[in-house]
């Protein structure tokens, strides 16, 4: 594999096996996972960023290497390792606007469009190796083959001036903006001993890979200041990782510390957080394609938004916890669904899921408005009956109403199930006026006292899109989309809701507020309750699948 045009036909005679109704031979998916083609499916995942120190700890003997795979140090099993930036240096940055792709060898191609591009727009056009494609080593040592050449209009000073230019960069192609470093990060890294010794030393990027591929590596950020880090007791509980290793300087002239893990890897250590092994195994094994389309839609979505890692391991990607929460029921499920992705339309899907949708699954644009609609991410009922979703917009209080009914729902826990799971189809919180106004202070620290709250904009889905708080002193606060509701109203589990002020007779005056509410999180595409409940009924997660993503198949895209 030598770049993007030939990753066109070579995707085409990977091993593709279709699940689906398409035949394998239809899709063309290289726009999709070719950052991960190039890397043999190796992804990174920032464990820390902006960070000052790191600590690591080696389970076998291990290398250090620079970003060029030379071989720095040999070091033996279980040796604590501190790293530390002793020079901070800024990465500079300039913007481009991307007008074209060619496989590497073919530099005479891109050479053509970038002279013809210029001709055609007026504008400073260059050809660069991918500049959001850092080359370094994989954790096999090997070297990945070059990125693509690019053809990028620029470079422009800041992210306006870029956007200034692309009516006049589109005469050539569709232009796509790409944030780009000048030059290597140039933040000196040294790997130091639990007495201060430096091991080895670089410039912008340290790796450390294991010489047992299936050994373990434990990492975290430590304080500068700590002089226990070393001490066995204070890194026994640190989580540990398959895979290496990546320290580099960040834009900042920060460190930035990545696991450099291969995709499945990756999905061991995310099940146990997003799942669990509780659920029915049918559960699991969607679960674990669901999450293998969602994170690679997020590298085909964001690859241009950070040069050094795909994916952070936290709820904005998914929560990714490594090795050592790994679990047999759910490592199980990663392994009987190798590979596979949901795919609609010749594109990965953004599989994206919550906890509990209450009994409504969300549009796309309606829990995040700036987003395009996805065809296969509609509102509906969560229930097999084919019953009509109410349109919550047209006819709020109907929002009342479905926050007491409780039947019809897959995500229904019942009378019987854990007090979690009820909490999570249906709650409540109540404050009163003065227990309101604290929690508004704690993003608000202005106002002195909340006088009155409604919802005054809601959409289809029946989520509030905009609350409104009257408060003294000053204008009235709008909270207006979904993250910033629930913590603008004291973190509650969702913002399909329901309100009740209660106020004295004669001054009105606002005494107390009852909220009451269905689901949790922001309730767009799969609800893991309900597809659990599905499971239990005996539905595969094919079936499961289809439910909830309405007219996608499913692909193996390598064995």
């Amino acid at each position: 594999m030598r770049g993007f045009v030939k990753l066109r036909s070579i995707i085409l005679s990977l091993f593709f096996c279709t699940l689906g109704v398409f035949p394998a031979w239809s899709l063309d998916l290289a726009s999709d996972f070719w950052h991960l083609q190039i890397r043999q499916y190796f992804m990174r995942v920032a464990l820390a960023q902006n960070i000052d120190a790191a600590r690591l700890i080696p389970h076998s003997d291990f290398l250090v290497h620079d970003r060029d795979g030379k071989i720095l140090y040999h070091g033996k099993a279980d040796t604590p390792l501190r790293v530390v930036a002793t020079e901070q240096k800024p990465i500079q940055v300039v913007w481009y606007l991307r007008v074209g792709m060619f496989e590497y060898p073919d530099r005479a191609s891109a050479d053509a469009l970038a002279a013809s591009a210029r001709d055609k727009s007026g504008l400073p056009v260059v050809v660069l190796p991918d500049p959001t494609q850092e080359h370094a080593p994989l954790p096999s040592g090997e070297m990945p083959p070059m990125p693509v050449w690019t053809v990028l209009a620029g470079p422009f000073a800041s992210e306006d001036a870029a956007e200034a230019q692309r009516e006049k960069a589109e005469r050539i192609a569709p232009a796509r903006l790409l944030k780009a470093p000048i030059g290597l990060s140039e933040t000196r890294i040294e790997i130091q001993t639990e007495t201060g010794a430096v091991l080895v030393a670089g410039t912008g990027y340290l790796g450390v890979r294991l010489k047992d591929s299936a050994g373990l590596i434990r990492a975290d950020a430590i304080k500068t200041t700590d002089t226990a880090w070393a001490n066995k007791q204070a890194w026994i509980k640190t989580n540990a990782y398959r895979g290496l290793m990546e320290v580099r300087g960040n834009e900042r002239g920060h460190l930035l510390l990545v696991n450099r893990v291969f995709l499945e890897d990756y999905l061991y250590g995310v099940l146990p957080a997003e799942i669990g092994a509780g659920a029915p195994f049918e559960m699991l094994k969607t679960q674990a394609v669901i999450s293998r389309s969602v994170v690679i839609a997020m590298i085909r979505n964001n690859y241009a938004s950070n040069w050094f890692f795909d994916v952070s391991n936290t709820q904005t990607s998914q929560v990714y916890q490594g090795a050592l929460c790994e679990l047999p029921e759910t490592n199980a499920a990663v392994d009987a669904t190798w590979g596979q992705v949901c795919v609609y339309e010749n594109h990965v899907i953004d599989a994206v899921y919550s906890h509990c949708c209450g009994g409504i699954i969300a549009s796309m644009e309606d829990a995040w408005p700036s987003a395009s609609p996805k065809a296969y991410l509609t509102r509906h009922v969560d229930s097999l009956s084919g019953r009509k979703v109410p349109n919550f917009a047209e006819d709020p209080d109907e929002v009342e109403t479905w926050t007491h009914e409780k039947s019809g729902v897959l995500c229904n826990p019942g009378s019987n199930a854990d007090q979690e799971s009820k909490d999570a189809f249906r709650w409540s919180r109540g404050y009163t006026a003065e227990q309101l106004t604290k929690v508004v202070k704690e993003t608000y620290p202005q106002v002195e006292e909340v006088t009155n709250i409604r919802v005054t904009k809601r959409t289809p889905s029946g989520l509030a899109a905009e609350v409104t708080l009257d408060v003294n002193p000053g204008k009235p606060i709008v909270l207006s989309h979904d993250s910033e509701i629930r913590r603008g109203l004291g973190d509650i589990p969702s913002s399909f809701f329901s309100l009740s002020c209660d106020r004295e007779k004669k001054s009105k005056r606002l005494i107390r507020v009852d909220i009451r509410g269905a689901g949790r999180g922001h309730a767009v595409g799969l609800c893991q309750m309900g597809a659990s409940a599905l499971a239990k009924q005996g539905k595969d997660y094919l079936f499961i699948l289809k439910h909830y993503y309405q007219g996608v198949s499913v692909y193996k895209i390598y064995k």
